[in-house]
């Protein structure tokens, strides 16, 4: 599936803003063109290309995979100008879905705070929670599929960041990184349950500002 969404930037007048993550499951690299022009070119699984300056108007998106083959999608959508937008792809290869949404950052962070939007591409997660290895809870209840573009402040931490279904016993995916006051973060989970190499689940954070 793939998601996109758009913040308000500092760009010139004439430009969008585009970012893409490939977390189709077995997905090979996805190239993105906007009307028949190339502007993300084979991005591999679990990977997060960041803030592509794209022409601002309406376009037709079309996905493709492997060798130039359409990747069954062709979406028509309207890029603002002066805006970021987050594109995702998620899913299974055969299942593979599209989420388009505007970008929306806080302006401010309660003092003492950050904020955190968490999305998980993993299939068949359910009520995920992110904790430090205290058992220090910041977002509870996040499961594959319900996107949304809000961020949520959460407290902060210097420990070892956790993802984990709510009453497992092991972490799906755990990461050295300190939530820091005012920062303003994305994470993400990729990859599928049981998988090795690149499908190994895997989270990684995109640290806004």
């Amino acid at each position: 599936m793939l998601l996109a969404n758009a913040c308000k930037k500092a760009d010139n007048n004439f430009n969008a803003r585009i970012s893409f993550l490939n977390g189709g499951i077995g997905a090979e690299p996805i190239t993105i063109k906007l009307n028949d022009n190339i502007v993300i070119s084979k991005d591999s699984f679990g990977v997060l290309k960041k803030l592509t300056t794209v022409p601002s108007g309406t376009f037709k998106v079309g996905f493709f995979s492997g060798a130039n083959t359409l990747a069954s999608f062709a979406i028509n959508t309207n890029l603002e100008s002066g805006r970021d937008y987050t594109w995702f792809l998620y899913d299974s290869v055969s299942m593979g879905k599209i989420f388009l949404q505007k970008d929306v950052l806080p302006e401010k962070v309660t003092e003492g705070k950050c904020a955190i939007r968490f999305f998980s591409l993993i299939p068949n997660t359910v009520n995920l929670l992110l904790q430090n290895d205290t058992a220090k809870r910041f977002i509870t209840g996040k499961s594959f599929g319900t996107y949304s573009n809000a961020f949520e402040e959460a407290d902060t931490t210097s420990r070892q960041i956790q993802i984990k279904e709510f009453g497992a016993v092991a972490a799906i995916d755990s990461f050295i990184k300190p939530l820091v006051a005012g920062k303003i973060y994305t994470i993400f989970l990729t990859g599928s349950i049981g998988g090795t190499g690149t499908q190994k689940p895997k989270m990684f954070f995109w640290d806004h500002n």
